[in-house]
């Protein structure tokens, strides 16, 4: 007699898990006001307070190690910013939104010059650093384009990625780095395209059971001035009228790995408190809520952090498969 032994084998996929509340030590205790831009590089945290003028940077542990910036005219003063902070290898490129628009620091945020080179860097968010250049999405997005910086030598490349052209808010969108492609998504409607690490377009997906674009108020009546063409984007925007959304569509995006990335839903999309775990086919791998209320930041070596919802004080959990 002969027996066949027939082996069943169910490969699950591991989930993403909220653990512990984690004790970040001076991150947890400094007071903030206005966060513009949160990045993680090397294991160092680098945070920008636009409403302070002022640049933090903490250890993994949440240790402040230096801090650099405040209000004024003159050398490493912001009269409006900072906006985003770029840290490098051995450098840190932040941009203001007022004249002078792109500072240099060095890794311990000592002040070193300023750049006027890049007229188009304070138009740009969302930016990315890698393998020795820059890279920023346009906003609010009147040529709907890539910039890319190399500055070493002060080279300047501009992608027009070809957006439709949509009313005011829904030209806001979040640059995604997934090292080997690109991925946008917007804000304000169900939208999302891959490329290519060259910005050639790959692909297209929308989040499942959320509608196409976002509930608001469209506002028409602006004139076009005379030295603005009857055929240019920004006339363009204008005759779609601006767009004033009630409530947020998402709230924020944050690439997790290779292959996902989370999303934090927002008042029309299931309440700020939930987040969606998505691969880059647009299939939602995961559902879950926040342990607390806050906005997401960012994420790195399993740890998430929040910003609370009173919007001052960022906390961390563990996060992890």
């Amino acid at each position: 007699m002969v027996y066949v032994l027939v082996v069943w084998i169910t490969i699950l996929q591991s989930s993403y898990s909220f653990g512990e509340k984690i004790e970040i030590q001076q991150l947890g205790e400094v007071e903030f006001y206005e966060i513009s831009d949160f990045k993680i590089y090397q294991d160092k945290i680098y945070i920008a307070d636009k409403a302070l003028s002022r640049l933090y940077k903490f250890d993994g542990d949440g240790n402040l190690k230096a801090y650099s910036g405040r209000e004024g005219r003159g050398p490493g003063e912001f009269m409006r910013g900072p906006k985003q902070i770029v840290p490098a290898d051995s450098l840190i490129y932040v941009t203001g939104v007022a004249e002078p628009y792109y500072y240099i620091y060095d890794e311990d945020l000592n002040f070193i010059t300023n750049n006027y080179d890049v007229e188009d860097i304070p138009k740009t968010d969302f930016i990315h650093y890698r393998d020795g250049i820059i890279y920023g999405a346009a906003y609010p997005g009147l040529e709907h384009h890539i910039l890319i910086y190399t500055p070493k030598s002060s080279d300047v490349k501009r992608i027009d990625l070809g957006f439709e052209i949509q009313a005011g808010l829904l030209n806001r969108f979040r640059l995604l780095d997934f090292k080997d492609q690109w991925v946008t998504c917007w804000y304000h409607q169900n939208r999302c395209i891959q490329y290519d690490k060259n910005f050639v377009e790959i692909g297209r997906f929308q989040i499942p059971d959320i509608k196409e674009i976002a509930e608001g108020l469209y506002i028409k009546g602006t004139s076009l001035t005379s030295d603005v063409g009857v055929d240019s984007n920004i006339a363009k925007l204008i005759q779609a009228g601006s767009f004033a959304p009630d409530g947020s569509f998402f709230e924020e995006f944050l690439v997790l790995d290779d292959e996902h990335f989370l999303i934090q839903t927002g008042d029309q999309t299931g309440g700020n408190e939930n987040m969606l775990i998505v691969n880059l086919n647009g299939e939602i791998t995961q559902k879950l809520r926040l342990p607390e209320e806050g906005k997401i930041l960012g994420y790195s070596n399993d740890i998430l952090y929040l910003l609370t919802s009173n919007e001052t004080h960022i906390v961390a959990y563990e996060f992890s498969k």
